[in-house]
């Protein structure tokens, strides 16, 4: 079986745990903390490895002091990441997360860094996907992405003929290589990706930018324009 390629953006989280949120220009005592593997996608391929599947993370690696502890984390879950880009020169990103054990909130406070995003041509030059069975995608870096999808819905067409026989079936089920995208952000210009997913998570900031009051309410907003299949 093939195994599942996720593709987006990692950083490190400085998770602090406080008993409620912190008041402005005081100082607090956290019940505990830790660092951890973050990022959507990095997320996304943590949770699959942890069900059971075969599954690679795709995206750019900053060779700095966090390099190791990135591989070693992906390591230990069984994550492949070894077609990354490794950048030169490059900061990940990190964050820092305030979880509020009164309210159940999270608050995060992220830093860029100075690594760059993934472009078509490092996908085209590392990524083979007859390797693959299903192509996972954070929405972001929608100016390369769409690139990407290009590619992948072209190469999808060149097999159309052996999913004949399963006509009638769900889109993702006649594809030889199903897209599933995630829009979580408040940006209105990662919703270009959206037409070549036929699988999408939609996220509750990207719903309430489009107009949504509730989870009820998005799905009766984003089944409008969704595709029979």
């Amino acid at each position: 079986m093939h195994g599942i390629l996720i593709v987006g953006y990692n950083c490190a989280d400085w998770v602090q745990f406080l008993p409620k949120f912190p008041l402005e220009d005081t100082k607090e005592r956290c019940t505990n903390q830790s660092w951890e593997r973050g990022g959507n996608a990095s997320n996304s391929a943590t949770v699959l490895a942890e069900l059971g599947n075969e599954v690679e993370y795709f995206g750019t690696l900053a060779d700095d002091n966090l390099k190791q502890f990135f591989k070693d984390d992906m390591d230990s879950y069984g994550v492949k990441y070894t077609n990354c880009p490794v950048l030169k020169n490059s900061k990940v990103g990190t964050s820092v997360v305030i979880c509020s054990e009164e309210s159940g909130t999270r608050t995060i406070i992220h830093c860029k860094g100075t690594l760059t995003e993934l472009t078509h041509g490092q996908f085209k030059e590392r990524i083979n996907l007859d390797n693959y069975s299903w192509i996972h995608f954070e929405g972001r870096n929608e100016n390369q992405i769409t690139h990407i999808l290009q590619d992948i819905q072209e190469y999808n067409i060149k097999f159309a003929s052996e999913s004949d026989s399963l006509l009638g079936q769900p889109n993702y089920k006649q594809r030889k290589l199903p897209i599933s995208i995630e829009v979580e952000k408040r940006i209105e210009s990662i919703s270009v990706l959206l037409p070549f997913a036929d699988v999408a998570f939609i996220g509750k900031d990207y719903a309430m930018m489009k107009g949504a009051r509730d989870c009820l309410h998005a799905a009766q907003i984003f089944c409008q324009q969704l595709e029979k299949g």
